[in-house]
């Protein structure tokens, strides 16, 4: 579950791979429907994100976890400046 803010900030929820439950933030780039965040994981793990926004409402993005796995997001993420959620896988 991903939710995003007028702020062009919002938080996700999701589980990863081994089933263990992640959170994290995120940031749009000004001016961009594109942007970065952190993710951690209650087994410890970490990952930095980076998202690109296809439309208002959907995008994609992916990144690195500590332990050097390869993270993915599909959209649909949510708009810079909703207040609606999606989800984040």
């Amino acid at each position: 579950m991903a939710a995003g803010y007028a702020t062009r900030t919002g938080t996700l929820e999701l589980t990863n791979a081994a089933g263990s439950r992640c959170k994290g933030d995120f940031a749009y780039y000004r001016g961009h429907l594109e942007g970065h965040g952190i993710i951690a994981c209650d087994d410890g793990q970490r990952a930095t994100i980076k998202f690109v926004g296809l439309t208002s409402a959907s995008g994609y993005g992916g990144g690195t976890s500590s332990n050097g796995n390869r993270v993915r997001l599909p959209g649909p993420l949510p708009a810079p400046a909703s207040t609606s959620t999606g989800r984040a896988t």
